[in-house]
């Protein structure tokens, strides 16, 4: 989580001091004004993001089960090796402590979640363009674009390892469900 927090500022600071320093010189502008548009391109996204997270989250459980045709994982994701960088993106040990878990209905919620994580990056990942309409024309090459960019590259990142997750969890929810109706069996 460190990791993805010091790339975010990185970046941040990045665009920032582009939009400083190549905005501002190049259309007479004063710094501050380069400083104020970075503000507002990167406010703007996180905003759209958060909208998108309660939305996401007040959505019934039901839409996210593993019976969904949207949800459905079957392509290995293993090419990409995101059990190397996993680790560096915030909440995925969420992820392994469900994989944990005796429980079904525990492992089920996990398999939800993992859903929701999915669509609402998915949804931030398109959704982080609008800042370029909220923008002067002249604006938006270093201010709105970058930041829509970062949006997208952070938030591929997270529904990812959401995805890779999910037929694990899947797996691990069936082997507990076949189990609980053996013991219902045997009794």
């Amino acid at each position: 989580m460190k990791l993805y927090a010091i790339v975010c500022a990185i970046a941040v600071v990045i665009m920032t001091a582009l939009g400083c320093f190549a905005f501002a010189p190049y259309y007479g502008a004063p710094v501050w004004s380069a400083l104020l548009y970075e503000a507002g391109a990167i406010s703007s996204v996180l905003l759209i993001d958060l909208v998108v997270l309660q939305i996401v989250r007040l959505l019934p459980g039901k839409w996210f089960l593993p019976n969904r045709k949207l949800f459905k994982t079957e392509a290995p994701y293993s090419f990409l090796k995101i059990e190397k960088w996993q680790a560096a993106i915030p909440f995925t040990d969420s992820f392994k402590k469900c994989l944990q878990e005796n429980r079904a209905s525990a492992v089920l919620e996990g398999i939800i979640e993992t859903a929701r994580v999915e669509s609402a990056h998915w949804i931030f990942c398109l959704l982080g363009f609008l800042t370029l309409l909220f923008f002067p024309a002249n604006t938006r090459l270093w201010f709105s674009l970058p930041a829509s960019l970062l949006n997208l590259v952070l938030g591929i990142l997270p529904a990812l390892v959401a995805r890779y997750h999910r037929p694990l969890l899947e797996k691990r929810y069936r082997n507990l469900i076949q189990g609980e109706r053996k013991k219902g069996e045997n009794t």
